[in-house]
Parts: structure tokens; C-alpha cells; sequence
């Protein structure tokens, strides 16, 4: 197809990382993930045909293919939207798929799925902004093996009527880059039984609950799993939440009967899941009345994306 004079966009979701199921090297896979598309702080992308190529990101193994396939047209790289960096979403994975995602299409690549991952340069302990840019919902992804990318092993949709009620300290922002890479070479193989309780927690209570559309049991063990899970941080994280403000909040719900919570990836970002909009809508008026000493607390609510990314041309 020729895209002469027209314009490539690429839109995808966000994601929130429920945490690992493991870390350490057990059974010769390491690590393990679970998380949720949502349909907000979506990334979006254009590509378009130019007299220079222009793109805020560099990819060699990209130049590499175009140079072996032939492919000497130009071509520019728009950000139209992106979530906030560091903060729980997983911009970087969404930004860079879309981008690849984009150029495959415009150029006429014939890139396999595997093929683009493998571009990305994403996926080094995390499957989870992989899984839901392709397929969106809950997914669970099968671990990381040597120096392949995780591959998604389960992949559900989620309820949509449930909501999540999300919250954020633009004061802070999550661990990334070297700081991350350090935490995780570090960290200690002493992990054995925290991997082998979220693992059951995982397939006997989170898994069923979301097939089932059982609620109460669903928040129950996202309760359990994320007090589990954050015990792997620790040494970088003294508590389950990056944030005390948010901490306090959380706290306060959860005691007003709100079990599914949690932080997504390093934080800050939190959510609290509700049963309805409408629930999310209530609960966030007596935070706001509660807490509005806190002004570097923003809440949003949103729901569940369960497709992944999609494209048009314009």
C-alpha cells in the first residue's frame, strides 16, 4: 500500500503492573508478572513520510533492517500523547512498540510480532507493557528465560464494570533505569517462599476471581498478594508505598473495607479497585473531604482496556 502523503497513527494503554510472582531463578525461569490494561494515559503515535527522518528515538537494529531490506525513505515520528514517566504506567515499553508498530506499517516492513518486540529492546524483566499492548485485559506473563523476551501465558479479560480509582504524588517518582537494574542484580536469592506463596495466591485466588467475576474474593487476594510482593523491595522501599501521603490513604480505605489495593510497579502510583464507577465516584469525594491538605495527590478514575493497540490512517 502506498502511504504517500499520509499519516500512520498508532494508540495504545497503559498499564498497571500488579507485581512479580517471582524473582529469583527457580526451575530455571526467573521472574514472573502480572498487570492490567486500563483506558487511560493512553500513548499515541504518528509516522509519516518526510524529506529527513526525525524521531526521538533512536533504534539501530531498526536502521540495520531498512538498510538490508533496501528502504531509503524518510520518515518523521510524532508523539501525539504519552503517560507520565516513572510514575507506574510503563510509558517507555508503550512509546517504543508504537513507534515500531508505526514505522512497520508505514514502511511496509512485514514485520513479525516477534520480530517488533524484539526491536523494542522491552521486555528484560517484564512482560506485562508487552502483553497488554498487544492483547490488553489481565495478563500474566510466562517468566523470563535467558535472553528472550516474557511471552504472555495467560491473558484474560477483565470485568468492565469494575473501576480503579487511581492516585498519584507528583512529588515523587519510581526507581528506573540504572538504580532498578542495580536493585535487581542485587538483590539476594532468598526468595524461595514469597515465590511459591504469590504463585498459589495467583492461580487458586486472583486468576478463578477474575474468570468468576468474583469481586470480593478478587480485592481479598490482591490484598494478600501486594503485601507478599512488596516484600521483595524492601531494601529500596521501606514500606509497600513510595508515597506516605499516599500510604495514609490507602490505609484509611482499606479499613473502610476496600481491600483491592495497591502500588503499580516502583510507584508512585496507586489504585484502589471499586465495584462500579459510581462506587469510585463516592469514594473519592470522602478522600478529597478527608484529605485535601494533601494537594500533591491527584485521583482519577478508570477503567479496564481490554484490546490492545490499534492503528489508522489518516
Amino acid at each position: 500500500m502506498n502511504f504517500s502523503g499520509k499519516k500512520v497513527i498508532v494508540d495504545s494503554p497503559a498499564r498497571l503492573h500488579l507485581g512479580f510472582y517471582g524473582i529469583n531463578k527457580d526451575l530455571d525461569y526467573s521472574f514472573g508478572s502480572i498487570g492490567l490494561a486500563i483506558n487511560a494515559f493512553r500513548t499515541i503515535v504518528s509516522a509519516k513520510y518526510a524529506r529527513k527522518s526525525q524521531s526521538s528515538l533512536t533504534n539501530v537494529k531498526l536502521n540495520q533492517i531498512l538498510k538490508k531490506k533496501n528502504i531509503n525513505k524518510s520518515y518523521v515520528l510524532e508523539i501525539i500523547s504519552s503517560p507520565p514517566k516513572h510514575i507506574g504506567l510503563g510509558s517507555g515499553t508503550q512509546l517504543s512498540l508504537c513507534f515500531i508498530h508505526a514505522i512497520n506499517i508505514l514502511l511496509n516492513l512485514n514485520l513479525s510480532k516477534d520480530e517488533c518486540i524484539r526491536l523494542s529492546s522491552r521486555g528484560k524483566r517484564s512482560g506485562i507493557g508487552i502483553g497488554t499492548f498487544y492483547s490488553g485485559g489481565f495478563v500474566v506473563d510466562g517468566c523470563k528465560k535467558d535472553h528472550l523476551y516474557p511471552k504472555t501465558l495467560f491473558n484474560l479479560k477483565f470485568p468492565k464494570q469494575w473501576h480503579i480509582i487511581l492516585i498519584n504524588d507528583t512529588s515523587r517518582r519510581g526507581s528506573f533505569g540504572r538504580k532498578e537494574s542495580e536493585f535487581f542484580n542485587n538483590i539476594k536469592n532468598t526468595t524461595e517462599t514469597i515465590n511459591k506463596e504469590l504463585s498459589f495466591i495467583l492461580m487458586r485466588g486472583l486468576f478463578p476471581s477474575i474468570l468468576y467475576e468474583d469481586f470480593d474474593n478478587f480485592c481479598d487476594n490482591l490484598n494478600h498478594y501486594q503485601k507478599m510482593t512488596s516484600r521483595f523491595y524492601k531494601s529500596n522501599q521501606r514500606d509497600t508505598y513510595l508515597s506516605n501521603d499516599i500510604a495514609k490513604i490507602i490505609k484509611f480505605v482499606t479499613n473502610s473495607g476496600f481491600k483491592g489495593v495497591g502500588q503499580s510497579s516502583w510507584g508512585p502510583l496507586s489504585y484502589i479497585f471499586t465495584e462500579s464507577k459510581a462506587e469510585a465516584e463516592d469514594v473519592i469525594k470522602v478522600m478529597e473531604s478527608k484529605f485535601k491538605v494533601y494537594n500533591n495527590l491527584n485521583y482519577q478514575i478508570v477503567g479496564v482496556s481490554n484490546t490492545g493497540c490499534k492503528h489508522k490512517i489518516i
